[in-house]
């Protein structure tokens, strides 16, 4: 179970995180990205940064290699909007939950539509 503190602390930084990203970073490999997750150690020494991003393989491996170079320039931004002592130092990681997701709904998908004894989806 994560404390209350640690979930607001990491919805803060995914906020935070996501601006300056969004704002401050002008590293062609970046793209557009999306945090999807914070995850922060209980002694809040060290972040883990999931994030999305479109394009191929290798765009995605580039968008987490420029947002890793640039961890350090990160931290430098959202440590004054942290009100914390001790901001975790930041490390970038993929995020394919969001395509995992979508595959999974597609063979779902292809399986009912193959299946005549399946009724039919409802639409919401």
């Amino acid at each position: 179970m994560i404390p209350n503190r640690l979930k607001r602390l990491s919805a803060l930084m995914t906020q935070t995180i996501s601006e300056v990203i969004r704002k401050e970073l002008k590293d062609p490999r970046i793209g557009f990205v999306s945090i999807t997750d914070v995850e922060i150690s209980s002694d809040l020494r060290q972040a883990k940064v999931f994030v999305s991003s479109f394009g191929d393989e290798s765009q995605k491996d580039a968008a987490v290699a420029g947002l890793n170079s640039a961890a350090g320039f990160i931290y430098k931004q959202i440590r004054p909007e942290i009100s914390i002592k001790r901001v975790p130092s930041l490390r970038f990681f993929r995020d394919d939950s969001i395509e995992r997701g979508v595959r999974v709904c597609d063979v779902i998908r292809r399986a009912r539509e193959s299946d005549p004894e399946m009724p039919p989806e409802e639409e919401a």
